[in-house]
């Protein structure tokens, strides 16, 4: 499943994908990945040398997990009508081999149009005026 999570900085995000994975059945038991947060403390694989999130198609093994914090680094827009790039194609049959993406944004627009049409499962984290957290999802 391709889930996006979406929140202005400090609303709690990557908090709730680290939460996720440790408590989630779903994703106990199988390879994660992670790219954007340095001293996560969850067992991790590292994303083998020379390679990055942009061949992903080449690394990552089925059944694996693959959390990117800060995906508009890697997943950018593009300009309309240009070719889709070949590892945000390659999404569309993500799920072929098991994989689950975990990506992390402040903003939807931050990240490529055909990205955003995958998406399966979007959380939005924000603040109420009086500090307290606030979670809409869409799927």
């Amino acid at each position: 499943m391709l889930y996006l999570l979406t929140g202005v900085p400090g609303s709690g995000k990557t908090l709730k994908v680290v939460s996720m994975l440790a408590k989630q059945k779903d994703f106990m038991n199988r390879p994660l990945y992670v790219d954007g947060i340095p001293d996560l403390k969850i067992p991790h694989e590292e994303i083998p040398e020379g390679e990055s999130i942009q061949t992903w198609p080449k690394w990552a093994p089925p059944g694996a997990i693959i959390v990117v914090d800060e995906c508009q680094r890697i997943f950018r827009p593009r300009p309309s009508g240009s070719k889709v790039p070949d590892y945000v194609a390659e999404l569309e049959t993500h799920r072929h081999r098991g994989l689950d993406f975990l990506l992390i944004t402040q903003h939807p627009r931050l990240i490529d149009v055909h990205l955003r049409s995958l998406i399966e499962h979007h959380t939005h984290f924000s603040k109420t005026n009086l500090g307290l957290r606030r979670k809409l999802e869409w799927t």
